[in-house]
């Protein structure tokens, strides 16, 4: 179904699979009858019946998005291959982006981890979350972003991201942090200007900066 442009699930349909979908790359919109026991739809991607996790975004998703209000969670694989994003913006109020959720959005040129109040929840960000996102060259933690954990590989194959600033709020950098970003010439860790707590530090995985040939600070 090469032009399908939006589905809505009615509530008898009671288990979602993408192979339904195709290939179609103009799909934008998902929507769930309301009176569906397991799935629900915010802004047109699918969500659990709670409407605090997104489950899935059709991939001709396009232009700038913001994470809705009310998500929290951002499935494994939800974004996977939304080629035609174009900007990310993921507010505090998020608490876990699974595994690969925005991988291969090569469309993707910026994303921006959002402050806002200082007692909002930790966010957990997990392995190959933008990996080979080949477009991404701009990537920023504003302060209250609470970003506390960066998986394995996040910005894996991102070769055009220069420059990144990583919150002090981040203790350990992954394995496979930022490899083969060819182009990344510096990195700043932000300092915590109230002091680092006793056994605290910073800790940096194996092959974190692999095939980073570009890095000079």
């Amino acid at each position: 179904c090469t032009r399908l442009r939006s589905l809505t699930i009615p509530a008898r349909l009671r288990d979602f699979s993408t192979d339904i979908i195709g290939d179609s790359a103009v799909f934008e919109n998902i929507y769930v009858a309301d009176d569906h026991e397991t799935y629900g739809s915010v802004n047109g991607m699918l969500t659990n019946k709670a409407g605090d996790t997104i489950l899935y975004c059709p991939p001709g998703r396009r232009g700038a998005l913001r994470i809705p209000t009310g998500i929290r969670t951002i499935a494994e694989s939800a974004f996977a291959g939304c080629s035609r994003l174009s900007s990310l913006t993921i507010p505090n109020f998020v608490t876990t982006i699974e595994d690969g959720a925005f991988s291969g959005c090569t469309g993707l040129t910026a994303v921006t981890f959002s402050g806002g109040n200082a007692l909002g929840e930790e966010l957990t960000v997990g392995a190959s979350v933008f990996e080979n996102c080949e477009r991404l060259s701009n990537v920023v933690f504003e302060e209250n972003s609470n970003v506390v954990s960066l998986g394995e590989a996040v910005f894996s194959g991102c070769t055009r991201i220069t420059s990144v600033s990583l919150p002090a709020t981040v203790s350990t950098i992954s394995q496979g942090l930022f490899a083969g970003c060819t182009n990344l010439g510096n990195v700043v860790f932000v300092d915590d200007p109230a002091g680092l707590t006793e056994g605290e530090g910073l800790t940096i995985g194996s092959n974190a900066f692999s095939g980073c040939n570009s890095l000079d600070s």
